[in-house]
C-alpha cells in the first residue's frame, strides 16, 4: 500500500526585513487582484508569503522546475488550484506565520491561527448546539481551525457550506458525503495549526507521513 505524504512548508515573516519579493513569481492579473483586496500591507505580505511557499515547495519536490505561478487560479468557489499541474495544496496565514501544504495524491486543507480567545459573538459561525457540550471554551479556537482546514480540503468540491461541517469525535469532522481526518501540527509557539484530509471509512488507507520544513528568508 503506497504511503500518503503531506509536505508542509512554513515561514515567519519578520517585519524588520525587506518586503516579501513578488516579481519573480510572475503572478497572473487575477491573482494580483485578489491579493490586493487585503486591507493592510501586513495581510498582503502574508498572502504573498504563502504563495511563495507554494512556489518553493513545488521546486523542492521537483514537481515544477523553473516556471512561475502565472497559472495560479481559482475555482468559482474561491478554492485555488494550479491549472497545469495536478497536485493538491492548501495555504494559510495568521499574524506573522504562513503555511503551505502539498500532496501528490489526496485533497488537503491547512489552517493556522494565532492563539487568541474566540470572540463570543463569532462562535455561532462554526459551533452548533450539540458541539458546545463536547468542547470547552479553551478548545474552541482549535475547533475553528479544524473546521477551516476540513472545508479547505473538500468543502467547496462537495458543494457543501462551512456550516455543514460537524465535530463528530476526536480528530474527525463529518460533512455530507465524507469524514475528514484532522491532524494537529505544531508549527510555532503561540499558534495552532491543523491539517485535514479525506478519510473514507470504506477504504483501507496507508498511514499519513508528514514532512515539515521551515523556510528561512528570503524564502
Amino acid at each position: 500500500m503506497p504511503s500518503r505524504t503531506l509536505y508542509v512548508y512554513w515561514a515567519e515573516h519578520d517585519p524588520y526585513l525587506p518586503p516579501v519579493p513578488e516579481d519573480d513569481l510572475h503572478l497572473s492579473v487575477r491573482v494580483q487582484q485578489r491579493w490586493k483586496r487585503y486591507r493592510t500591507l501586513q495581510q498582503q505580505n502574508m498572502s504573498l508569503l504563502a504563495k511563495r511557499l507554494l512556489f518553493f515547495g513545488l521546486q523542492q519536490l521537483r514537481w515544477r522546475v523553473g516556471g512561475d505561478l502565472a497559472d495560479f487560479s481559482y475555482h468559482p468557489s474561491g478554492k485555488p488550484y494550479l491549472a497545469d499541474l495536478p497536485v493538491h495544496f492548501s495555504l494559510s496565514h495568521s499574524k506573522q506565520v504562513a503555511v503551505c501544504v502539498l500532496s501528490a495524491d489526496m485533497p488537503v486543507g491547512v489552517d493556522v491561527q494565532e492563539w487568541l480567545p474566540v470572540p463570543p459573538d463569532s462562535e455561532g459561525l462554526f459551533i452548533v448546539t450539540d458541539e458546545r457540550q463536547k468542547v470547552g471554551s479553551a478548545d474552541r479556537l482549535a475547533l475553528w481551525s479544524q473546521k477551516e482546514a476540513a472545508y479547505k480540503a473538500v468543502g467547496s468540491d462537495l458543494g457543501v457550506s462551512f456550516s455543514q461541517f460537524r465535530f463528530s469525535e476526536p480528530q474527525r469532522v463529518t460533512c455530507p458525503q465524507m469524514t475528514l481526518e484532522l491532524i494537529p501540527q505544531f508549527i510555532r509557539q503561540g499558534y495552532i495549526c491543523c491539517l485535514a484530509v479525506p478519510s473514507p471509512d470504506s477504504l483501507p488507507l496507508a498511514p499519513i507521513q508528514i514532512a515539515v520544513e521551515r523556510v528561512l528568508y528570503p524564502y
